[in-house]
Parts: C-alpha cells; structure tokens; sequence
C-alpha cells in the first residue's frame, strides 16, 4: 500500500523501531507521518508533518514522552531525532540529484 494509510516498521539505529501510519498526503507539497508506537524508545506516540516549498524541506514535529526515563532524557531525544531528520533530508536530497531526467 502506498500513499494514505499506508503503513511501515522503522528500524532505528543502535536500537529500537517505530510502526508508522501515513495520516495525510498532498503530492508534492506535504506528508503527514503518524509514530503510532515506537519500541525501545521513551516516545508513545508522535506526529512528523513534512512540507516542500520554494526548494526546501521543512520538518516540524511532536511527541509525547513515556514515562520518567523519557522525561530525563528529552534533551538528547530531541537533539537526536533532529540529527536523524537532517540525515534523512540529506539522504533524500543526494537520492533525488542521483534521478536520471526525462
């Protein structure tokens, strides 16, 4: 299945997953990523909105924290997820320059 509703498992790296749910879809302009749950990780739930425009990528996201551990460890969560979001944008990028034209 592709496009809305479509569903994935994401391995993390050095550890942990997310189950993901694509929950919105406007081509070209802007995907909608639901982390319905995540393993290994202090996170039970978020939402990553990406939106093209003008030749850049915007990301914004939310997540809602489990328990102390999450809460102890929010600083660095967020600090990691933003590495992993800019290496995804990289890896994207070199992807699509990598596109033969028509």
């Amino acid at each position: 299945m592709t496009g809305l509703g479509a569903r994935r498992h994401c391995d993390l790296a050095p550890v942990g997953g997310l189950e993901e749910t694509i929950t919105g879809w406007e081509p070209n302009e802007q995907l909608v990523v639901s982390i319905d749950s995540a393993s290994k990780l202090p996170i039970s739930n978020g939402l990553a909105t990406f939106t093209l425009g003008d030749g850049e990528t915007t990301i914004d996201y939310s997540y809602e924290l489990k328990g102390l551990i999450g809460r102890v460890t929010a600083r660095l969560l967020d600090r990691q997820l933003r590495k992993g979001f800019e290496g995804f944008l990289t890896d994207l990028e070199t992807a699509a320059q990598q596109q033969p034209t028509a």
